[in-house]
């Protein structure tokens, strides 16, 4: 059980993820870091393709960021 655990903490610690154009490209185009959490619990986003920071935080649902509400 301890690695679980372990590879949850790094995730929760790291808070950084690749973004890809496509799923069937699985080179990352851009990055995605966690800034926060809603009072849902899910992650908050800030993107950036490549130099370019997109505006607005993001979330994932259904494995695509969708613009928080």
């Amino acid at each position: 059980m301890a690695p679980a655990v372990a590879a949850i903490v790094f995730f929760l610690l790291a808070g950084m993820n690749g973004v890809l154009e496509a799923f069937d490209k699985p080179m990352p185009i851009g990055e995605a870091h966690c800034t926060t959490w809603d009072e849902k619990g899910l992650a908050v986003r800030t993107l950036r393709i490549g130099k370019q920071e997109i505006p607005g935080r993001w979330i994932i649902v259904d494995r695509e960021f969708r613009p928080m509400q």
